[in-house]
């Protein structure tokens, strides 16, 4: 911000988010940008993060990197430059919601029951189909090489008012 002379809050290195599944609605991060990489632990539900840049890879691990429960996370505004690897809770429940985000060759891992809205995705054509049972709304699929297509979607996954368009 030129006119207030004021400039982001960085984390340069990996850190790790480690919070009892006890508390909930107790985690807002806002505004930061993460150069690192992120690691979320143990279950984290109802967590917002909100206009977050992610230059490293976020990962989710459940219970000794078993399945935790991870409920009603939102990105809102989020920039990923770099590997979302979401932890699948097995249920049909959102784990993840991503609204308004702009993902440059990132891919989220399969299995994470994700709603994406107002989202760009820039990919590569081999990671759509790891896009498993998540909803897509009026979002933008960009190829980037091996010839995207809308029948790389997974099965399971479904999407409303989108457009898929190779560079």
């Amino acid at each position: 911000d030129t006119i207030k002379n004021t400039i982001p809050t960085k984390i340069e290195g990996n850190y790790k988010i480690n919070i009892s599944d006890s508390v909930p609605q107790r985690l807002t991060i806002e505004g930061i940008y993460c150069l690192g990489n992120t690691s979320v632990y143990e279950g984290l539900n109802n967590a917002t993060f909100i206009k977050t840049y992610f230059r490293g890879s976020v990962y989710y691990y459940g219970e000794s990197n078993n399945y935790a429960t991870y409920k009603n996370n939102s990105f809102i505004q989020c920039v990923f430059y770099a590997f979302f690897s979401g932890a699948s809770n097995h249920t049909t429940e959102s784990s993840y919601n991503f609204i308004n985000c702009y993902f440059v060759d990132a891919i989220c891992n399969s299995d994470i029951y994700s709603t994406f809205k107002n989202c760009i995705l820039i990919m590569n054509s081999r990671y759509m189909n790891k896009l498993t049972y998540s909803t897509f709304e009026n979002c933008i699929f960009r190829g980037s090489g091996n010839g995207l297509s809308a029948d790389k979607l997974s099965a399971s996954s479904f999407a409303t008012n989108c457009v898929v368009y190779n560079s």
